[in-house]
C-alpha cells in the first residue's frame, strides 16, 4: 500500500489589508495604506496583502487530440523511505539513488551531493577514477555531474535518453510532492537546502529556473513540507482574498521556484557531452547482468521505477500521473494548486497532479490528462463520480475558475 506523507500544520493566519473584518476568522483587519505594499501586495509585516488587483485568468481550451497534447509518467515512489546508500557488490561500490516518487526534480542536485560524499571516500580510499551512472534521468544526470567534479570519468547507461524519462514530463514546482522519507528528517532537511541553493544560483543561467508565486484555496502539503523541514527556503503568505477574477475566497501564496523540466535535462545533457561523458544506450536485464558487463568499479544506480525489476526492490510502487499540454501563455507568471495543479512554464501551461496507485502503465488517458474528468476510479483530480466525457475544452477546470 502506498502511503503519502503527512500534511504540514494547518495555517490560521488572517490579517487583512482593507476589510474591515477578515470573513474567514472574523479578526479585525489591519488598515495599509496601498503605498506601503511591495509589488506582490504585501505589506512590511509580511502577512497582511490585498490589492484589488487581478492575475491573468488561463485559457483552458484544450484539444485532447492534439500532438503532445497528453503525457503520462510513473513516478518511483518508495514505501518507506527513498534509498540514498551504498553496497559493496562483487568488490564495486554501488550507490543507489531512486525512489523519490514526484519529487525527484526537486531533490535531484542534494542526492547529487550526497552521492558524491559517498563516491569520494571511496576515490580517496583507493585508485579508482572511472565511475558509471545507470539511469539519465535527473538523479542519472545530476549525479555524473557532481561525479565530474571529483575528476573522475563518467560514462552514463541507460535505455532511454533524457528526454524519454518520467523527469522530463515533470511538472516542475520546487516541492516535496509524493515521496516518503520514515527516519531521514534530518538528512531530507539537508537535501532540500543543498537543493534550493544549487536552483537559486542557476536562475538566470539557462537552467530553467524561475521563482513564482503559488496559489492555493488551503495549505499546500507539498510546500508545507518544505516549510517544517528547512526553514526559510518557501514562503507562506495568507490572502484575504485569492488575486483571479470571481474568486471571493481566501486563500495562501507560496513563493518557491519553478523548474522547467525540458530546458533543465537538455542543459544538464549538454554540459555533460560538453565535459566529456559517454553515454552508452543499453537496457540491463538483472543485477548480475550490471555486475558483469559494466567495467567501472563505481556504479552509481539512478534507474528509478526501474530498479523494482533491476534490483528486486518491492518496495517500489509505481504512481502514474498524467498531463495536459496547453499552448504556452506567457501573460502568466504564476502557479495555481487546487485539487491538482496549473503550471504556466515557457512551452507550455501544464495542468496536472493526478495519482493513479499501483499503475504503471505509460499510456495517457486523454480524459484523465485533462485533469477534470475521469474513467478511472483512482485519479484523484476532479470530481471522482464524475461520469467521463470527451470535451474539445476542459470544462471543470474553466467551471470551478469561474466559481470561486
Amino acid at each position: 500500500m502506498c502511503i503519502e506523507p503527512v500534511a504540514g500544520p494547518q495555517v490560521t493566519a488572517c490579517q487583512p489589508a482593507f476589510l474591515p473584518i477578515c470573513p474567514i476568522l472574523g479578526r479585525l483587519a489591519i488598515v495599509v495604506p496601498r503605498s506601503s505594499l511591495n509589488q506582490r501586495g504585501v505589506s512590511p509585516g509580511g502577512v497582511a496583502v490585498m490589492t484589488g488587483a487581478n492575475l491573468p485568468t488561463p485559457d483552458f481550451t484544450f484539444v485532447p487530440s492534439a500532438p503532445g497534447a497528453c503525457l503520462a509518467g510513473i513516478r518511483p515512489y518508495r514505501r518507506g523511505s527513498y534509498r540514498l546508500d551504498a553496497e559493496d557488490a562483487a568488490g564495486r561500490l554501488v550507490v543507489h539513488n531512486y525512489g523519490h516518487g514526484g519529487a525527484g526534480i526537486t531533490l535531484s542536485w542534494g542526492c547529487a551531493a550526497k552521492v558524491r560524499e559517498i563516491v569520494r571516500a571511496r576515490v580517496a580510499a583507493g585508485s579508482t577514477r572511472d565511475a558509471a551512472v545507470l539511469g539519465a534521468g535527473v538523479m542519472g544526470l545530476t549525479a555524473a555531474t557532481r561525479l565530474l567534479d571529483l575528476g573522475l570519468t563518467v560514462t552514463i547507461y541507460a535505455d532511454r535518453k533524457p528526454a524519454e524519462t518520467t523527469s522530463f514530463k515533470a511538472g516542475g514546482q520546487w516541492a516535496v510532492s509524493i515521496v516518503n522519507y520514515a527516519g531521514k528528517e534530518r538528512e531530507l532537511a539537508e537535501i532540500l537546502r543543498t537543493a534550493h541553493r544549487t536552483f537559486s544560483e542557476s536562475i538566470g543561467n539557462g537552467f530553467g529556473v524561475y521563482e513564482r508565486d503559488n496559489y492555493a484555496g488551503r495549505p499546500a502539503e507539498n510546500l508545507e513540507v518544505v516549510m517544517q523541514l528547512a526553514a526559510g527556503l518557501v514562503h507562506r503568505e495568507f490572502l484575504p482574498r485569492m488575486p483571479f477574477e470571481h474568486h471571493t475566497q481566501a486563500g495562501y501564496r507560496y513563493r518557491t521556484l519553478l523548474v522547467e523540466p525540458p530546458t533543465f535535462l537538455r542543459r544538464l545533457e549538454e554540459d555533460l557531452l560538453a565535459r566529456g561523458v559517454r553515454f552508452v544506450w543499453k537496457r540491463f536485464r538483472s543485477r548480475e547482468e550490471v555486475l558483469t558487463s559494466v567495467p567501472q568499479n563505481i556504479i552509481v544506480n539512478c534507474t528509478g521505477f526501474g530498479a523494482r525489476d533491476l534490483w528486486n526492490d518491492d518496495l517500489l510502487c509505481p504512481i502514474k500521473g498524467q498531463l495536459a499540454m496547453l499552448p504556452a501563455q506567457p501573460a502568466l507568471d504564476y502557479l495555481y494548486s487546487q485539487n491538482g495543479y496549473l503550471f504556466p512554464r515557457s512551452d507550455h501551461v501544464v495542468i496536472g497532479g493526478t495519482t493513479e496507485y499501483g499503475v504503471a502503465d505509460e499510456t495517457p488517458d486523454p480524459p484523465c490528462a485533462a485533469g477534470w474528468c475521469s474513467t478511472s476510479p483512482r485519479c484523484s483530480v476532479g470530481p471522482r463520480r464524475s461520469r467521463c466525457r470527451r470535451s474539445t475544452s476542459i470544462t471543470r477546470a474553466t467551471r470551478r475558475w469561474s466559481t470561486r
